[in-house]
């Protein structure tokens, strides 16, 4: 890539705010049916990197179907429906956070996005660098049904 990373809390893309009014059951995509498209993709990603930076449940919740798997970890088991997705989100440390992503492909209801990733632990003054890629299958509503997520790490100092 040969660029120097942005300063942390850096925001690389616009942000799309999804409607509190959406709630826990509701979908930040209502009203964008052609979700598993590389537009409806970036969307759903805005609103995922938004997500993380924000840690709020809401933001989060509405990303996800009910029953819902998002794996972080190749040979662990996969977190199981919204509910366990939010708690143990919100439950990791506060971070600053600068996101980029690319749709790299899709075919039919899922979509591969390669991701990277400049985060800081609020407090600490080890910056890490993540890239990785995600697999991401969509329900028709355009929420995410299946999140599994391949990463690499590095300590910046």
């Amino acid at each position: 890539m040969g660029t120097s990373p942005p300063p942390v809390g850096a925001r690389w893309k616009d942000s799309k705010a999804t409607s509190p009014e959406a709630g826990s059951r509701g979908s930040a995509f209502r009203d964008y049916p052609g979700i598993v498209d590389r537009a409806g993709v970036a969307t759903w990603m805005d609103a995922y990197r938004d997500a993380w930076i924000s840690n709020e449940p809401a933001a989060i919740g509405a990303l996800f179907t009910d029953d819902a798997l998002y794996s972080i970890d190749a040979f662990a088991e996969p977190w199981r429906g919204r509910e366990e997705i939010v708690r143990r989100w919100t439950a990791g440390i506060a971070q600053q956070v600068a996101f980029t992503y690319e749709v790299e492909a899709i075919e039919g209801d899922v979509a591969v996005v390669h991701w990277h990733v400049f985060t800081q632990n609020v407090g600490d003054p080890i910056r890490v660098e993540y890239d990785g890629l995600l697999q991401l299958r969509f329900a028709p509503d355009g929420r995410c049904a299946e999140h599994r997520e391949w990463f690499f790490r590095r300590e910046l100092g």
